[in-house]
């Protein structure tokens, strides 16, 4: 079974699931290996989204468990080349511009240079939980496909506009978040001294002030919200303008220990291929 999931314009990011034989789970609920989305960058300007002919660019994959806030797979493997904006979503036009592969320590980070003239870059491939990354051949006008040879994980596909307007990239600062109409808790997690929320299923408010994201004119501003703990109202919030969202979050009711670190990830994409990236960590403990 595959399941597809679809994020930005400019810079497009299409995820499938390799082994998904594992029961539904909520979409907000993180908890295996997920690919949240990715990160392009000219390495000239990385506060610009939009990638012009000829420069060199950074691709970073943005991926979390409920076990690791970064770096969730094991391997990878990704290659990059030309590909038509109005052609199949993983063909290539021409040879490879740049391949990666290798163990993943970290979330993978590819390089590589823009084709001179405007057009669109495809980056394509596969982070495996298990098992051993296969591409196949890159050959111009056909799609390129990936594998975790005797294990799990999750395509990737990134496509990246070259040559387009000028775009920012939207902002994510932890003051845009706030936490029951207060500064959210320190990112802590369950360290000595922190202060617990408590595990008693009680809802709490997680707001997201869209002033602080950076919104450009023109622009649709979509923030995708996980938790490891707890249970969150919905994936998705869409503020409108500048006005506030709110994001309804219910604290579990029970705990494997007497104190567990919680996670909340934020992603925020401006639909023109900017994207920004957040997490917070908090100390939960058992309700009295």
């Amino acid at each position: 079974m595959k399941s597809a999931l679809w994020v930005g314009a400019a810079a497009a990011v299409a995820v499938s699931c390799a082994s998904c034989n594992d029961p539904v789970e909520p979409a907000w609920r993180l908890d295996r290996p997920r690919v949240l989305g990715a990160r392009v960058t000219p390495s000239s300007d990385p506060a610009r989204a939009s990638v012009q002919p000829g420069e060199e660019l950074r691709v970073e994959l943005v991926t979390a468990s409920k076990e690791r806030p970064r770096g969730a797979y094991a391997r990878f493997a990704l290659t990059a080349c030309a590909a038509d904006p109005n052609g199949a979503v993983t063909a290539c036009l021409g040879p490879a511009l740049a391949d990666l592969s290798g163990a993943a320590t970290a979330d993978p980070s590819m390089t590589l240079r823009a084709p001179a003239s405007p057009g669109e870059v495809l980056v394509f491939g596969t982070v495996c939980a298990s098992g051993t990354p296969r591409l196949s051949p890159v050959v111009a006008g056909a799609d390129v496909r990936a594998s975790c040879e005797g294990g799990s994980g999750q395509e990737v596909a990134v496509r990246i506009a070259v040559g387009g307007p000028e775009n920012r990239q939207p902002a994510l600062a932890g003051e845009a978040l706030l936490f029951d109409d207060r500064a959210f808790p320190l990112d802590v997690g369950c360290e000595a001294g922190a202060v617990g929320i408590r595990a008693d299923g009680a809802t709490h408010d997680i707001t997201l002030v869209a002033r602080g994201m950076g919104r450009e004119e023109g622009e649709s501003i979509v923030v995708t919200h996980l938790a490891t703990h707890g249970e969150l109202d919905r994936l998705y919030s869409a503020p409108d303008g500048d006005s506030n969202v709110k994001v309804s979050w219910k604290a579990p009711t029970s705990l494997g220990a007497a104190r567990e670190s919680a996670r909340f990830h934020f992603a925020v994409r401006d639909g023109r291929g900017g994207a920004a990236f957040l997490v917070r960590t908090v100390c939960l403990e058992k309700g009295a």
